[in-house]
């Protein structure tokens, strides 16, 4: 019986970290790229930050004590940690569906993307955080 546990854990453990494609068009992929997704070392708490400098950037993955931390060039680029907060009934995660340029802005649209209902733990906490380079030194707003 434990054995049937540990099969399914790994099934979705290996499902939540498959790629997953983005909805934005080929000429505005390179504007925003996913650095980091998953579904338990988030907050409990909903919040969405800009990061514009290492220091901060650095303390994000230090809190997931990850053994590298993706480069990213502060000069030319911000991050975008999103923390979606406590969920204890759906596992689910967000990603970029459209980015649109306007008056020196970018406008970031994000979806959510639910897993199948099948693949739902009932008794785990998911707690999703997803980081996001923007390639951009412009002002961001979110929706």
């Amino acid at each position: 019986m434990r054995t049937i546990y540990y099969i399914i854990f790994f099934m979705l453990f290996a499902s939540a970290c498959g790629t997953k494609k983005s909805t934005i068009n080929s000429n505005q992929i390179n504007l925003c790229e996913t650095i980091f997704q998953n579904y338990y070392l988030g907050s409990s708490k909903k919040s969405i930050r800009l990061i514009k400098n290492y220091e901060d950037y650095k303390s994000v993955f230090l809190a997931f004590r990850a053994k590298k931390i993706p480069y990213v060039d502060f000069n030319k680029s911000n991050v975008l940690v999103i923390n979606i907060g406590e969920n204890k009934t759906t596992v689910f995660n967000v990603e970029p569906s459209k980015l649109i340029e306007d008056n020196g802005k970018l406008i970031l649209i994000f979806k959510e993307i639910y897993q199948p209902k099948e693949n739902a733990i009932t008794n785990k906490i998911c707690r999703p955080i997803s980081i996001f380079k923007i390639n951009s030194k412009k002002e961001i707003v979110l929706k």
